[in-house]
């Protein structure tokens, strides 16, 4: 396990770490990028559609991932001290999840991202019809360039 992150740290980031980046594939077959937030509950990992400014009111993930479900999700950490580099590398299918009418779920998420970001008491958890994008993890991959700098990072995540 020298250069993994263990399934216990996993399950750390993906509780606290703030943002992550999904890749859908476009209508042209076109890999895309999009950087997002998200939380954790016992079915999977979810990302609302919010009330943060948008181009458009007709997102292009929520197409992409009606045309193609099976996503990726990167989680990674960059600075000039390479040592403390880190990444993890999610795998999943993707659902969009209208919450209208489960509301224990919308609930349970908007606590939840109430909880891990501040912002959310400024801004609206979900913009007009409740809706979040659901992904349901197949696999993931890690790497870690220096253990001992990485559990020294781990632990002031863990703290947030």
């Amino acid at each position: 396990m020298v250069n993994r992150i263990s399934s216990s740290e996993a399950e750390t980031i993906l509780e606290k770490w703030p943002v992550a980046r999904l890749a859908t594939i476009d209508e042209l077959d076109r890999p895309r990028q999009i950087p997002i937030v998200f939380v954790r509950n016992s079915s999977g990992l979810w990302s609302p559609i919010d009330g943060k400014p948008k181009r458009s009111h007709r997102l292009s993930r929520l197409e992409q991932i009606r045309l193609h479900p099976n996503v990726s999700l990167l989680l990674d950490h960059y600075e000039e001290n390479w040592n403390r580099l880190w990444w993890l590398r999610i795998e999943a299918i993707a659902s969009i999840v209208s919450l209208d009418d489960n509301l224990d779920l919308r609930k349970e998420l908007e606590g939840l991202l109430q909880k891990k970001y501040s912002q959310y008491s400024q801004t609206e958890t979900f913009l007009g019809t409740p809706t979040a994008i659901k992904l349901s993890i197949s696999k993931y991959s890690t790497w870690v360039a220096n253990r001992s700098e990485f559990k020294k990072a781990l632990d002031i995540i863990a703290q947030k």
